[in-house]
């Protein structure tokens, strides 16, 4: 069951490091857009990765399935959240929650209600398949 969580938790900062590294891809400004080095937040999205992938290893295909799921449901609200993070950060602006870019090229752009609620239907989920012994 931790190996759960674990990977779950790891599937998550992996959507948060994929926002930030997306306002960087987008702002179009490369190195200039920290004073940092931009390549800190791609290796750490790569390294983030590659614990999922050896934490996948220790849990059942249907443990992987429900996190799958959870994940896909909660991604949304994370990713775009880093993302206009970054954003704001890249541009100079004041750090807010504004959830919505003016500079998003998604078909499909949840509101952060919605957002919100798939990502608690998706935790909802994980738990209930623990309540309910189902892995």
């Amino acid at each position: 069951m931790i190996f759960t969580f674990l990977l779950y938790t790891a599937m998550l900062a992996y959507a948060a490091l994929d926002g930030f590294c997306d306002a960087l891809y987008y702002s179009r400004m490369g190195a200039d857009a920290f004073s940092w080095n931009e390549h800190l937040t791609l290796t750490a999205q790569r390294v983030v990765f590659v614990l999922c992938g050896l934490l996948a290893t220790q849990v059942s295909m249907y443990q992987f399935a429900i996190v799958g799921l959870a994940w896909g449901l909660g991604f949304s609200l994370v990713h775009n959240g880093f993302y206009e993070v970054g954003r704001q950060l890249i541009d100079g602006r004041k750090l807010d929650y504004t959830y919505r870019s003016s500079t998003s090229t998604a078909k499909w752009d949840f509101t952060f209600k919605q957002g919100l609620w798939m990502a608690i239907v998706g935790i909802a989920v994980l738990i209930a398949s623990i309540f309910f012994r189902t892995f």
